[in-house]
């Protein structure tokens, strides 16, 4: 009875070893987000060279991100497809402990084709990090934002991305102050350092007010507002509103 109980147990610390030993070392951290208003979109990432194994895909809705997917450091195949036809596809490279976002906008062509040379829209080969926008900036594309930024405890963060083709220059007031004026579509502004707490956040076209948006923030953690259209209409916008751990909070916690 002892010696089955004991053989129980060691298949159980077994076990454990085994589940302890899939879990990536220092691993990469990467969300996704599209923009691109369509339904039916899938991403499946696939690794290359030591982790060529490693295979997922994760179903996506319009402006709602996934969770950050745990990654072994190294190379992996990214394609975004629409419907079962690809779309966008790239191969990058997620660093040790790094924390990335993925974010797909731009507008579909009425008609798809098949791209002789790849298929549709494909990057070219990036490293982890580095920002690539496309030569027609209203074909769809993507890009890659580093999340890893140091910060302080006491601060908090804010990145705004504009994502929304129909408004190539949009301005951001907060509490009736400027935070950014004329950012351009498809890019992101730098980190724009707030007090922790409650925030008003107005969006604006020319003189035009498209949206308000209000957000609460907490000291140590980075914020990135991704502005996209609504689908309901070209007038409304939709922000969701991303949270991460600064570095300095992460380590902090080590």
């Amino acid at each position: 009875m002892i010696k089955a109980r004991n053989i129980v147990l060691l298949f159980c610390v077994l076990g454990m070893i085994a589940c302890q030993s899939d879990k990536p070392k220092e691993p990469a951290h990467l969300r996704f987000i599209t923009m691109i208003q369509h339904s039916g979109a899938e991403l499946m990432i696939r690794g290359k060279g030591k982790h060529k194994d490693v295979q997922k895909t994760l179903s996506l809705q319009y402006s709602k991100p996934t969770e950050y997917q745990q990654l072994s450091p190294g190379y992996y195949e990214i394609t975004l497809s629409i419907k079962g036809k690809k779309l966008l596809k790239g191969t990058y490279a997620m660093g040790k402990n790094g924390y990335y976002t993925m974010l797909a906008t731009g507008l579909l062509p009425e008609t798809w084709k098949v791209n002789p040379q790849t298929t549709m829209y494909k990057l070219k080969y990036i490293f982890a990090g580095e920002e690539l926008h496309s030569a027609n900036k209203y074909l769809p594309q993507w890009f890659m934002m580093r999340d890893n930024y140091d910060g302080n405890k006491k601060s908090s963060y804010i990145r705004l991305v504009n994502a929304n083709p129909h408004t190539p220059k949009l301005s951001v007031k907060k509490e009736k102050k400027s935070l950014k004026s004329a950012l351009a579509y498809p890019y992101e502004s730098t980190m724009l350092k707030l007090s922790a707490g409650d925030h008003n956040l107005r969006f604006l076209y020319g003189n035009i007010m498209l949206a308000e948006k209000s957000i609460k923030t907490k000291p140590g953690y980075i914020y990135t507002a991704i502005i996209g259209g609504d689908k309901s209409s070209d007038k409304k916008l939709v922000i969701p509103v991303l949270e991460n751990p600064s570095r300095t909070l992460i380590k902090s916690k080590e």
